[in-house]
């Protein structure tokens, strides 16, 4: 996995597609995958408190314009 820079490898099955699931398995596993997930997990959840934070700012009373529509 390029991005976290985890590797997972298995050559114990004959079958090509058994040992690519059980080295994704083992990848996904490791140390170095779990640690990256989590750092992206944050990144991402931070990045949706400060959005709401911006919201809730911009909503404030002084930023708003209230505008009343008479018909003629």
């Amino acid at each position: 996995h390029l991005p976290s820079q985890a590797i997972g490898v298995s050559q114990e099955e004959r079958s090509q597609h058994q040992n690519r699931q059980i080295a994704f398995r083992r990848c996904t596993e490791s140390q170095v995958f779990q640690g990256w997930i989590k750092m992206q997990t944050a990144a991402i959840s931070k990045g949706f408190v400060d959005a709401e934070r911006m919201v809730d700012d911009m909503m404030q009373e002084k930023y708003l314009k209230v505008e009343t529509y008479i018909p003629m």
